[in-house]
This record gives C-alpha cells, sequence and structure tokens, in this order.
C-alpha cells in the first residue's frame, strides 16, 4: 500500500500531473485522499479475495471482519508512510530506499506491541479475541490514524508548496 501511494506521488510530482490537478476545482485534501483510496481499497479487497480463496478450499475463517479491518489498518499505516515519504523526498530511489527503512524500524518496533501481528492474525481466523490481541489492533489502529493524517498533512503541504 506505501509502495504503490509514495510510488504513484513522486511519478506524478515528477510528470507535473500534481500541478494539473492542484489547477482543477477539487481541494487539495481531495487530491491527497483519491491518491490514497488505491491503496487502502486495494489491501482490503486482496485479503478478501484470499480468505474466499482459503475458504473455498476448506479452511474455516473466522472473524472475517476483524481480519479486513486489520488489513485496512495496516494498509492505511503503510500508505501514511509512504505518502508523507514520497511528498518529501520526491526521488523515487531515495523515496523507495526511506520508506523501507521505515518499514523495517516499523517491523522492529512490532516486536513491542502485546501480540505478534501474525499471531494477531492467527488466533483471530480461529475464533478467538483475547484481550492482548485486540490491545495489539487498537494499538496498530492509532499508529494507523497518526501516519495517515501525518501523510496526508504533508503531502497536503507538499501540494500547496508547488503551486
Amino acid at each position: 500500500s506505501g509502495a504503490i501511494g509514495g510510488d504513484s506521488w513522486v511519478r506524478e510530482t515528477q510528470t507535473g500531473t500534481l500541478l494539473l490537478l492542484r489547477s482543477s476545482p477539487v481541494g487539495v485534501r481531495s487530491i491527497v485522499a483519491g491518491k490514497l483510496l488505491v491503496p487502502l481499497v486495494l489491501a482490503p479487497a486482496q485479503a478478501a479475495l484470499w480468505l474466499g480463496m482459503l475458504g473455498l478450499g476448506g479452511a474455516q475463517i473466522e472473524n472475517l471482519a476483524w481480519l479486513l479491518a486489520l488489513t485496512f489498518l495496516m494498509a492505511s499505516y503503510l500508505a501514511g508512510l509512504g505518502i508523507a515519504v514520497a511528498a518529501t523526498v520526491r526521488r523515487t530511489a531515495s523515496s523507495q530506499t526511506l520508506y523501507a527503512l521505515l518499514v523495517l524500524v516499523s517491523v522492529g518496533l512490532s516486536l513491542l506491541l502485546p501480540r505478534d501481528l501474525f499471531n494477531v492474525l492467527a488466533v483471530l481466523s480461529a475464533g478467538k479475541t483475547p484481550s492482548d490481541a485486540l490491545a495489539t489492533v487498537a494499538i496498530i489502529a492509532a499508529a494507523a490514524l497518526v501516519a495517515l493524517v501525518g501523510g496526508v498533512l504533508v503531502a497536503a503541504r507538499a501540494v500547496r508548496r508547488t503551486t
């Protein structure tokens, strides 16, 4: 999600498409929201398809709504991070490198969560909702909100600067 949003942003900055969009009657936050829409819809849709295929294969998946919500939260976190990096760096290779580094740092920080993210996915899909798994989801939701709002603000400021 972050790579899709970030790469799209960098390419449109380099080709001048963002300048063209800025001259349209659409507001800056709407432009940024539009850039984030695809990554935020694509990840849960892909997860739903995978879970559907697993179900067709005979696997019993519980808590589908929780799993899709967690996928959306992770996509939001990564997309917000990706768009903030892309709007700040504005070069493809540098943006991808910094984004990859921040994702690795995020993976390292995830070790501090009450329960491992993959374990949360496993227990939720098994139909259980232990309190430490829900605490992990809450922390991820907070991180996603901060990353997404921060990414939108950084990108909106970058669009305003280019005009």
